[in-house]
């Protein structure tokens, strides 16, 4: 990739643990800008190897801030042990802060942007990024209970534009006072001839039950209660019920920190449902386009999203999609058109939809690609990133004034 020797001079920061829908959005962003453009990456950690290999295939200039860290998360449930755990990483806290304000200081960016509050926070309280415009990418729902005062404070404060990445986050973040002038959607990045690519590859290896009638895959990269893993678990044995001789897959693992109790109650589940045969924990997975290809059905029973960056790759690859109505979701999931839509928490639903998709073939595949359509134009990447683009041009201008 031939990087942009002339433009403006770009900075993304993030504390990036896994690799996941979110960081692989923003780094696909990142490439792409960087066609026109220096992009920077700037990574807290660096203890995330699939991130820093994919940075560095992509060609993009990386800095680790503090490489030695060994206190990553808070974590915890109790507020004793969350303090104690929060007193023990403030000193690594402090020597990031410092490493980013040494680091802007010497690429005197254009322009700065992040994906979270935590990351937010840090550029705002650096010397050198004063009179740099600040963009925040916010790529979950944005739910009130999503959104503290600390947060919003720092948007009014130090964000000069909030990229939403649908609709629905758009309404919540304007809702919550956010001005409008600073709101923005900003779609997916998405490389679609890469997806595709990726999807006609083979699998490493078989899946654990690859030979059954009905392959469902949950699109999700974290097993945790808001997104649904259980339900889909429920659902399954509602399916097999029917006669259907239906597997599960559930990629993922838990968020750092996370620990491994839902997980364990995840396996309990399907053995007093019976279904411990047809329900199988992938772990982790970096190729998320092939699972698909695999796949029969795809389903995503979150109880909270932005805009699953795998719902979009299910559509691009073909495959038909039953999805909660959560966030930005019906922005691409439109019932009956372009795949399902089924309540939160509602096995019986989910398992409507997908017995729905193995008696209709014919039916879901006209879904499947009704919804191929519509992602394909309305995620083309030159348009996307025409769009991100020009808003941050603008930004650098008015600043620049």
């Amino acid at each position: 990739m031939t990087h942009g020797r002339s433009g403006m001079r770009l900075a993304y920061f993030n504390f990036t643990i896994n690799f996941g829908g979110a960081p692989q959005s923003m780094l696909a962003m990142a490439a792409g800008l960087a066609q026109r453009h220096k992009v920077h990456i700037l990574d807290a950690y660096g203890r995330c190897q699939p991130y820093l290999q994919a940075v560095e295939q992509a060609g993009l200039p990386c800095q680790v801030l503090v490489p030695d860290a060994r206190h990553l998360y808070i974590g915890h449930r109790g507020s004793g042990r969350r303090l104690l755990a929060a007193a023990r990483q403030l000193p690594e806290l402090l020597r990031v802060r410092q490493a980013l304000n040494r680091s802007l200081r010497c690429l005197e960016p254009d322009l700065i942007w992040v994906m979270n509050s935590k990351s937010l926070a840090f550029v705002a309280l650096c010397a050198s990024a004063r009179g740099v415009p600040v963009v925040l990418c916010v790529r979950g729902w944005a739910s009130r209970d999503q959104l503290d005062t600390t947060l919003l404070a720092l948007i009014r404060w130090r964000v000069d534009a909030v990229l939403a990445v649908s609709r629905a986050t758009l309404e919540q973040l304007r809702q919550a006072g956010v001005p409008s002038e600073k709101l923005h959607l900003g779609r997916t990045v998405l490389d679609l001839d890469a997806i595709r690519r990726e999807a006609a590859r083979p699998l490493d290896g078989p899946l654990p039950g690859q030979d059954r009638a009905l392959r469902i895959l949950l699109l999700g990269a974290r097993p945790e209660r808001a997104k649904g893993y259980h339900t889909a678990i429920e659902a399954l044995a509602r399916v097999r019920r029917q006669g259907v001789d239906a597997v599960l897959w559930l990629p993922g693992r838990p968020a750092l920190g996370a620990g491994e109790a839902y997980v364990r109650s995840l396996e309990n589940l399907a053995v007093a449902l019976g279904v411990t045969d047809h329900v199988h924990l992938l772990g982790w997975r970096d190729d998320m386009p092939r699972l698909i290809a695999a796949a029969d059905v795809c389903i995503l029973p979150s109880h909270t999203e932005g805009l699953p960056r795998a719902v979009l790759e299910a559509l691009v690859v073909g495959r038909p999609v039953a999805a909660t109505p959560v966030g930005g979701v019906p922005d691409v999931i439109r019932h009956g058109q372009t795949g399902l839509l089924f309540d939160v928490d509602d096995d019986q639903a989910l398992a409507a939809c997908i017995l729905q998709f193995a008696r209709a073939p014919q039916e879901a595949r006209q879904m499947a690609e009704a919804g191929q359509r519509l992602v394909c134009r309305e995620f083309d990447p030159q348009r996307v990133l025409g769009g991100i683009e020009t808003l941050f041009e603008s930004l650098v201008r008015e600043r620049r004034r």
